[in-house]
């Protein structure tokens, strides 16, 4: 049986921290192991954006979260808008699902997928998934460079419902699993 390990991004990272600090605010709950074998993760800081990436196939495909911090409520329609944008400008051929937000856990939500052939022959495909949070501004990707199933899509769209924001100091729909403390 799997065992589903949740994995908190924080918000705000300190070296400092302790360990009620770590967890304060606002977190992204992101369900381990990810589905299919062999990942490889990294990490990048940038500035206010932390961004871990899960690879596999020499880079082939890939997971990508990305934390904008200090981005409070950016809009998941614009978020959207301005990737269907850079893919109609960069793609020969582009093409976005039509999607609209949901509130998930108190949050603005939206997930959909896009396409992008190149001139060189090659196709990408992306399934995506935005979360407008009040401290932080969320984008999960699963990337496909090298093709993909109907399977395949629909285990990782599954996967993407299991992935939410919550926040300590809430008691509300948006508050964190167990294992969490609400910050007073």
């Amino acid at each position: 049986m799997r065992v589903l390990i949740l994995v908190a991004f924080t918000v705000f990272m300190t070296s400092s921290a302790t360990s009620n600090d770590l967890f304060s605010g606002e977190n992204l709950i992101q369900p381990m192991p990810l589905p299919e074998d062999s990942w490889v993760a990294y990490e990048k800081q940038d500035g206010s954006v932390y961004t871990r990436m899960w690879a596999k196939n020499d880079r082939k495909d890939q997971l990508m979260t990305s934390i904008f911090r200090r981005t409070p409520n950016r809009s998941v329609i614009d978020e959207k808008s301005i990737d269907d944008e850079s893919g109609k400008e960069k793609c020969k051929s582009f093409n976005a699902s039509e999607s609209s937000s949901v509130i998930e856990h108190g949050y603005s939500s939206l997930t959909w997928r896009s396409s992008c052939s190149t001139g060189n022959g090659s196709s990408i495909v992306v399934l995506h998934k935005a979360i407008s949070g009040r401290d932080s501004f969320y984008h999960i990707r699963r990337i496909w460079n090298s093709g993909y199933t109907q399977e395949q899509m629909e285990l990782w769209k599954k996967y993407f419902l299991t992935i939410y924001t919550c926040d300590t100091r809430s008691t509300e729909s948006n508050s964190c699993p167990g294992g969490y403390s609400q910050v007073n």
